[in-house]
């Protein structure tokens, strides 16, 4: 469960949040409407479209500008239909146990419809790995794992594939690349919250989402991605003698 929190009050607060350009996104019937006030401010954001703003009044105090949401977003950005994101304070709190539950809904629905045995090798040095229901639980465990969710139908999945094996190729090391076709994959893409392709989901040794992108990235934010995610592992990786 998240919650959005402001001056000490819940304005917010549900279990299907979306992570998008690392805000999260809540449902607008989850927000309190009460506490929303229209501003006349707008953002453009290039994939995105068009946002519009509210300010978040609590017990007088007012935080202009705090929420923001898209009317009409572009087709590669309709995973925030509909939903509010927050920023400038407002404190966005989840349940310590809220991140490894989609291995869970994942366990549920593969045993539910259980998927034939993966016949996908290890991925080797510099290659993508194709994942499915059967093996995506095991192969995002023990490492930082950087997923493309996709579909082959999809045009914008289609023509990013090139650039994420290209920067596969030259991150040879504490990220491993993944690639998993969400319609051979509906257990994982229904557990994890794929609502829309392409997405990105990285994923911490753990297992537990560490970050997502949804929609066609720019290159300078792979990229941006890519290089965190390599920060971080070598972080954790305790030095030698």
């Amino acid at each position: 469960m998240a919650r959005a929190i402001w001056n000490g009050v819940v304005i917010a607060e549900s279990d299907y949040v979306v992570v998008v350009d690392g805000y999260r996104y809540f449902p607008r019937d989850s927000v309190d409407s009460a506490f929303l006030r229209e501003s006349d401010h707008r953002s453009v954001c290039g994939w995105k479209g068009t946002a519009r703003y509210y300010s978040v009044v609590v017990d007088g105090a007012v935080n202009r500008d705090a929420a923001w949401y898209y009317p009409a977003p572009k087709a590669g950005a309709a995973a925030v239909q509909d939903r509010i994101g927050f920023w400038r304070g407002v404190t966005i709190e989840k349940d310590a146990a809220d991140r490894p539950r989609f291995r869970d809904r994942l366990r549920r629905r593969r045993d539910a419809s259980p998927a034939p045995a993966s016949d996908a090798s290890e991925a080797g040095p510099g290659s993508v790995r194709d994942l499915d229901d059967s093996n995506l639980e095991s192969a995002t465990g023990g490492h930082w794992t950087l997923v493309d969710f996709f579909a082959p139908w999809c045009g914008p999945c289609r023509a990013f594939h090139p650039v994420f094996d290209e920067i596969a190729a030259a991150h040879v090391g504490a990220v491993q690349f993944a690639r998993c076709n969400v319609d051979v994959a509906p257990a994982a893409s229904s557990a994890i919250g794929i609502l829309s392709i392409p997405t990105l989901v990285l994923f911490d040794p753990r297992g537990n989402e560490a970050h997502r992108i949804t929609g066609v990235p720019s290159r300078r934010d792979f990229e941006r991605l890519v290089a965190n995610a390599e920060e971080r592992a070598q972080a954790s990786v305790p030095a030698r003698d």
